[in-house]
């Protein structure tokens, strides 16, 4: 069973950031009305995928998350 993959943020001005997270953990909660994303929950799959990061959700332009082995 694959429990592990790539969640990468991609924001508006071109840029991304991945980090390591189990896969059954990741929930994505958009807002009823607008449909953009308002709260983006997941765990880190071990220790050494923690990062600390100060996102700015509207900054979001969308996220995508790849299984890996």
């Amino acid at each position: 069973m694959k429990n592990k993959s790539i969640l990468t943020h991609h924001f508006k001005n071109g840029t991304t950031v991945q980090t390591t997270i189990k896969t059954d953990s990741l929930g994505i909660f958009k807002h009823k009305k607008t449909g953009t994303i308002v709260r983006v929950e997941y765990n880190f799959f071990d220790e050494s995928s923690r990062r600390i990061y100060v996102i700015d959700i509207s900054e979001i332009a969308y996220i995508t998350s790849e299984l890996v082995s």
